[in-house]
Formats: C-alpha cells, structure tokens, sequence
C-alpha cells in the first residue's frame, strides 16, 4: 500500500520555490523549485544531474500572502515589484507581502520600527486630521461645469453616458463626493471655452484619478458612476487600457452592492409592497 501511495500521480506532493535559482536553472534560465527532503531541485533530478546541483545552498522563498484588497473582491493577488498587481493597476499602497523568516533579526528590528512608526502615524492622524486639498471643490469649477452641461456639445450626453443628475451635480456641487465631482470637472476642462491650457486639463484629471482611488476601498454609487464616466472619457481619448482599469473598479464594486439584484425579487421590498 505504501508503495501505491508514493507512486499514485494523484498524490500531489509540495514543492517549494527557491529565491535564487540553482547553476543549471540558471544556465538555462528555469524556474528552480525543491521537493521538501531532497537534496537536488527538480530539473537536475530529471536530467539526472543530482550530484551536481546546489539547490540546498539556496534559500527557500516563502510562500505569497494576499493581500486585503484582493481578498475583499475575491481577486487573484498576484505580486509585483512593490505590490500585487491590482492594487499597482489602481494606484493604491499594497499591503502584500511574504512572510519574514523567524530567525532574521534584520525582520524583526523592521517590523518593531514598522510597528512603531504606524503608532506614531495612528496618534498623529487622530490629533491632526488633515484634508486632501486635491479634493476641495471652488467656486471656478462650479462655472466650468455649469458652462459644460450648457454647452451645446453634441457629445456632452455620451460623455456622461446619462447616468449623470446634471441637477443635482450642480445643485449640490460642494457636498457631491470628490470623485464624482472631480471627474465631471476633469471632462469639462477638456471641453472648456474658451480652451483651458493643457498643463490644467491634466490637472484636473490627475485629481479625477486620485479620488478614485482614495475613495476605491469603500464601494458606493457614485463612486461606481464617477468610474464609468472616466472610463468612458478615457476611451474616447484614446486611452483603453487605462479606461479598463476603472471599468474593472466600476464592475467590482456593483458586485460588492449586488446591484444585480432585480429589486422586485428582493426580500426587503417584498414587505413593503
């Protein structure tokens, strides 16, 4: 039986990662993985060529830890350079990363000075709360919307793709959510007239991006509809991979609010009707 067992291709057994390749995986620039109890990697004990390998010189890398953002949207984290690759797509900080070794004392003297310097910060943003001032809405980009909806532009209506309340955005201007505010202006810049220069167009469409972001992590309404409205403006300034992004944002979040519940078929509206 135990014989069946150690030969049974179902059975599937561990392997391990290494950090750095082994002399041959170098050489012909292959992955190097190590079976736990075995003295060479895997490619050398196919070739033949146990004897010969340095695998257990090698560190082993630990295993990646996803990340809180992939979790919540139940994503695939996979790592980059300075983060998984969703939260880099986004522009957010990525809280990804490996495990550290237990008996490195470089790890454990970073994290007491990462503990440490995120206690300070914790104190310092319950003292001191500050505002981005990126986000603070004026009196000028009030005009510079209300001339944009006014406009006789014939592509006004796609640009917003009319799931936009042109009312209420201007009614209640200064309480509307950043992002939403701030990509109605970011699209009414590049619409302005007489033209805004260029340097201020992007201005306001790199505040747009922002917002997004900070705001990304809570899922709302209009943050969805800020979303589709720069997704919709990037693609008709001929930018689709980063119009994707947003789409994807957008996409996420109408999952997360389960906006694809037909409301006549909720339980909650059931009593009520």
């Amino acid at each position: 039986m135990a014989n069946e067992k150690d030969h049974n291709p179902k059975m599937q057994v561990q392997k391990h990662w290494l950090t750095t390749a082994c002399t041959g995986c170098r050489r012909l620039k292959r992955k190097c993985q190590l079976k736990p109890g075995s003295s060479a990697c895997v490619h050398c004990e196919k070739r033949g060529r146990a004897d010969t390998c340095d695998a257990l010189n090698l560190d082993v890398a630990p295993p990646p830890k996803s990340c809180a953002r992939c979790i919540k949207y139940h994503k695939k984290c996979v790592p980059g350079a300075f983060g998984c690759v969703l939260c880099m797509d986004l522009g957010l900080e990525c809280a990804a990363s490996s495990p550290k070794h237990p008996e490195s004392p470089i790890a454990a003297k970073l994290e007491r000075r990462n503990l440490s310097q995120s206690s300070a910060e914790s104190s310092l943003t319950l003292s001191t709360p500050l505002e981005d001032t990126d986000l603070f809405p004026t009196v000028e980009d009030q005009f510079m919307v209300i001339n944009f909806f006014n406009s006789s532009l014939p592509n006004v209506a796609y640009l917003t793709m009319n799931i936009l309340d042109k009312e209420s955005i201007i009614s209640s201007f200064f309480s509307t959510a950043p992002a939403l505010r701030l990509v109605v202006c970011a699209i009414a810049a590049y619409y302005a007239n007489p033209p805004l220069p260029d340097m201020i167009c992007h201005t306001y469409y790199q505040r747009a991006r922002k917002a997004i972001m900070l705001a990304a992590d809570t899922a709302s309404i209009s943050t969805i509809q800020a979303c589709l409205a720069i997704y919709n403006f990037a693609i008709w300034r001929g930018h689709p991979l980063v119009a994707q992004t947003f789409f994807r944002l957008a996409l996420d979040m109408a999952v997360a609010l389960k906006l694809y519940v037909d409301p006549d078929d909720s339980l909650g509206w059931r009593s009520i009707t």
